[in-house]
């Protein structure tokens, strides 16, 4: 019989909407119980002891094998089985203590249901169907963390400026040019060999050991924590990208 509302930790909203609330065997076993309640749901009312349907679970634009069940004479239960290549996939997203997010079952047809992990606080059902975000994340909590800071020496920064000037070495961009009297004697100074890499305090030569750089160049070069780009290497790749 068909039935709308809560069963165990199914519920239906609609003809062609359940949600099954996830716990951790969800995400490190195969598949998961179909109460008799949502039987209906998968059209599997009349299931014999023994008997199989299978059915196809889109996730994520692919399409995976899956199959319903009633197993042993004992439990009697149906179960919903999807093959290992899915296990993998919701197994890979399990985390230890997480809050599991639900499952919602959109049927596309009588052999293929649409499944999609979705957080039930952050979303309402507008009753046709569709559930839609009503929380955004959060952003902008509190987080201590200890860190190593290189001590840096303002006389050899402005060193650097009289040296090489306020125009990025590596780019060309000019703050006063593009800023006016705002952006004057803007400009960021780089460690041509990386402090971090320094095992002691060293002597620095501002005219060797630093350049004059923007913004945009000093974060490209550093944007690989594992591969810091010289300056001619960030050249060549400006220059192999220009538009011609």
């Amino acid at each position: 019989m068909k039935r709308l509302g809560k069963f165990y930790s199914w519920e239906a909203y609609s003809d062609n909407i359940a949600i099954k609330k996830c716990d951790k065997s969800v995400f490190v076993s195969s598949g998961t119980a179909v109460p008799i309640g949502i039987r209906w749901f998968f059209g599997v009312d009349a299931l014999n002891l023994g008997e199989k349907v299978n059915i196809e679970l889109l996730y994520e634009n692919k399409k995976y094998k899956a199959r319903i069940s009633k197993e042993s004479i004992k439990t009697a239960r149906t179960r919903l089985f999807w093959m290992a290549d899915l296990s993998k996939k919701f197994h890979s997203i399990y985390h230890y203590g997480m809050n599991y997010p639900s499952l919602k079952f959109k049927k596309l047809s009588s052999m293929l249901y649409e499944i999609e992990m979705i957080d039930l606080e952050k979303v309402n059902y507008d009753g046709n169907g569709n559930f839609r975000s009503e929380i955004y994340d959060k952003e902008g909590k509190k987080k201590l963390i200890y860190t190593t800071k290189y001590e840096r020496n303002k006389k050899n920064r402005e060193k650097a400026i009289v040296l090489h000037g306020t125009k990025c070495m590596i780019c060309g961009f000019d703050f006063e040019e593009k800023y006016g009297e705002y952006g004057k004697d803007f400009i960021e100074v780089h460690h041509i060999k990386p402090l971090s890499n320094m095992k002691n305090e060293e002597v620095i030569n501002p005219e060797t050991d630093l350049v004059c750089v923007c913004p945009n160049c000093h974060r490209m070069i550093h944007r690989k924590r594992d591969s810091v780009l010289s300056i001619e290497e960030l050249k060549k790749i400006i220059k192999n990208n220009s538009v011609k």
